[in-house]
């Protein structure tokens, strides 16, 4: 009877013992910071670093748009079943609104430069010059002159943005100048969304917080070169090859890389990227998640394969809107509605937030329209991976790429003469319940853009 005892009391202790460790393994989250709050720390950080300063030098002079989104909460907590899914919308809302303040700011601008081009020219000495006949009642001739000026300046401007010679006639003079404000706003909206698609996300955050709850942050930026790439693409022209961005190794071994080291799950949305050859190419990063609990193996792969699946269509999404988002496309899908809520929400005063809600529909009716087979698309990879921050949900993803060899491939295959690899390649010659954040990996420098 005593060893009887002792036996339970030393498997007590070796149990108590146990407990003891297993908390003193995870210790308790003491961090009061909420995850936006550990997201605008990280981002200050980014822009103390190489990169940022570097992109916030050429923002400062003209040459790019560096865009910074604030945080955005993941609505579903890090326990929630719903949180991997949570995260990619609180991603793709981050980015879309990258994508608003560029539009609301590049609508500004376009509008204060095309008023200035009309107005800024006074008129001439020679214009204002009155003969003999009118030197009587100098001042009031004079008046009458400077308007008479002014409604010609104004006519014309009218003109050159497209209002007919019978809306201008019956226009009355005082009505003039806004009639010419609303044409230039539905002008500068078309231009603006037209250029959306030079903007595109350089790298992504995301943090949870000792509360469960993540938030997520995108940076992006605007080039002129991002701009013409999409063009090019979309209207499948010839593309050089740029060998000092080289980057030694295919991008099937890069995503492959990024996979095994589970760096992929922190990559969000579409990257602009250089192969091997230094071919300017696009891989685009879709990700879903599903939950696991409960269910059998093969209701585990079910879930798993129709979750990839999603995230296969999400990575297309990206490249579809992308290159929809190019001034034919805006063109082609700007309804009457689109252009007033587009003028009404980018008045001064407005949230990019209401920017970004129009914007959205928009860039769905742009993606939609662009939605045609690019030659050349393939998958690089698919992958599953358990989200560190969030017990129990799964990850999934598909990485999606293009680049003009693989469609130089596919034509060369299917016997057709068209190229757009118009280089000769480069030859390679390599192959849960703490504050956590994690950055996706840097592609870029700034001289990408």
């Amino acid at each position: 009877m005593l060893k009887l005892k002792t036996l339970a009391a030393a498997v007590a202790f070796l149990a108590a013992s146990g407990a003891v460790a297993q908390e003193a393994s995870a210790p308790e989250c003491t961090d009061t910071r909420s995850a936006t709050e550990i997201l605008e720390r990280k981002i200050r950080e980014w822009k103390a670093g190489d990169l940022g300063r570097a992109l916030a030098e050429r923002d400062a002079n003209r040459q790019l748009v560096l865009l910074v989104s604030d945080p955005q909460t993941v609505n579903a907590g890090t326990q929630s079943a719903d949180y991997g899914k949570s995260r990619e919308l609180a991603f793709a809302k981050a980015f879309l609104a990258t994508q608003a303040a560029f539009v609301k700011a590049r609508k500004e601008t376009i509008e204060t430069e095309t008023a200035s081009e009309f107005f800024n020219a006074a008129p001439s000495s020679a214009e204002l010059s009155l003969d003999s006949a009118e030197e009587q009642g100098r001042l009031m001739r004079l008046g009458e002159k400077i308007f008479t000026l002014t409604e010609a300046a104004l006519d014309k401007a009218l003109r050159e943005v497209g209002v007919s010679e019978d809306d201008i006639k019956r226009a009355e003079p005082s009505k003039k100048v806004q009639l010419f404000k609303d044409r230039i706003a539905r002008t500068s909206v078309t231009k603006a969304v037209g250029a959306v698609a030079g903007v595109l996300p350089v790298q992504n955050f995301e943090a949870t917080d000792c509360n469960n709850i993540g938030a997520v942050a995108v940076i992006s930026v605007f080039s002129e070169k991002n701009l013409e790439f999409a063009r090019d693409v979309r209207q499948g022209k010839p593309i050089m090859a740029d060998k000092e961005r080289a980057s030694g190794q295919t991008l099937s071994a890069m995503v492959d890389a990024e996979i095994a080291s589970n760096e992929v799950l922190d990559i969000y949305g579409l990257r602009k990227v250089h192969d091997q050859s230094g071919y300017p190419s696009l891989v685009s990063y879709g990700q879903w998640s599903f939950v696991s609990d409960g269910t059998t193996p093969r209701s585990r792969e079910m879930k798993r394969k129709a979750a990839i699946l999603q995230a296969e269509s999400n990575a297309k999404a990206h490249i579809a809107t992308y290159l929809g988002g190019t001034a034919q496309t805006a063109l082609e899908t700007f309804t009457d509605e689109a252009y007033e809520e587009f003028v009404k929400v980018t008045r001064e005063g407005q949230e990019v937030a209401s920017t970004a809600a129009v914007l959205e529909k928009q860039l769905q009716t742009m993606g939609a329209r662009a939605r045609v087979e690019l030659t050349g698309m393939r998958e690089l990879g698919t992958w599953t991976i358990e989200h560190p921050g969030a017990p129990g949900v799964t990850m999934v993803g598909s990485v999606v790429a293009w680049s003009p060899q693989f469609a130089d491939a596919i034509n060369q295959a299917t016997g057709s003469k068209r190229r757009q690899a118009a280089s000769d390649p480069v030859k390679s010659d390599a192959a849960p319940g703490q504050v956590d954040v994690r950055s996706s990996k840097v592609k870029n420098n700034a001289a990408d853009f």
